[in-house]
């Protein structure tokens, strides 16, 4: 007499196999492995494109990507920023960084032996700037006192090379003294003060002393 539990008992095992070996197979015929060539074909894609970026500035000028720190930039910059081109003015933490920056540090406090602090120094933060945009248009020539010690170096006209304009002198000086990431909160100031302060005497060549700057009013 046939035995149905038997039967089953005996044979399921073996279904099971069957069943399992058929989807293993199906599987491995239904799946296909990343040919070789393509990742080798992504890996000098890739290497090419940052060759192209690297010696090439990806197909654009490298104008792009510069600070505008020539004359002639410069001047192109002040026709066409702000009335309709594509190209703006420097702000005046840019200013800073391309003229400013390498001396007196991002951190506003100089340099030892290099360059004084910016930092609440009180040529900087005064109630007016007469003095500090002479400064920055002629550069100054020490000995020259800043928080209480004594500076002997020289600083270019860095706002007569750069041809700095009355607006760009005034925001790197809106910058500097209103940065309070250094602790210095002086008053906002226009570009009238500049031409202001630089009346009669952008044709000085010389840098000017302490002597000189403190015999200025201060506004």
């Amino acid at each position: 007499m046939f035995d149905l539990g038997a039967s089953i008992h005996e044979f399921q095992p073996e279904v099971v196999k069957n069943r399992v070996v058929k989807e293993e197979t199906s599987n491995r015929e239904g799946t296909q492995g990343v040919p070789v060539w393509f990742p080798v074909s992504l890996s000098v894609l890739v290497f090419v494109a940052l060759l192209s970026f690297a010696y090439g500035s990806g197909g654009v000028s490298g104008d792009a990507y510069a600070p505008y720190t020539t004359k002639e930039l410069r001047k192109f910059v002040r026709d066409h920023g702000g009335h309709g081109g594509c190209i703006l003015p420097l702000s005046g933490s840019q200013l800073y960084g391309v003229y400013c920056g390498p001396c007196h540090q991002d951190h506003g406090f100089g340099i030892e032996g290099v360059a004084p602090p910016l930092a609440n120094s009180e040529w900087v933060v005064d109630v007016g700037i007469n003095r500090l945009a002479k400064i920055i248009y002629h550069g100054v020539k020490g000995p020259i006192e800043v928080l209480g010690k004594e500076w002997s170096l020289s600083m270019p006209p860095m706002g007569k090379v750069a041809d700095l304009s009355d607006e760009e002198i005034a925001l790197l000086i809106n910058y500097i003294r209103t940065n309070e990431d250094w602790g210095n909160s002086a008053s906002r100031i226009e570009t009238l003060d500049v031409t202001r302060a630089l009346e009669g005497v952008r044709g000085r060549d010389l840098p000017w002393t302490e002597e000189e700057l403190k015999a200025l009013p201060i506004q």
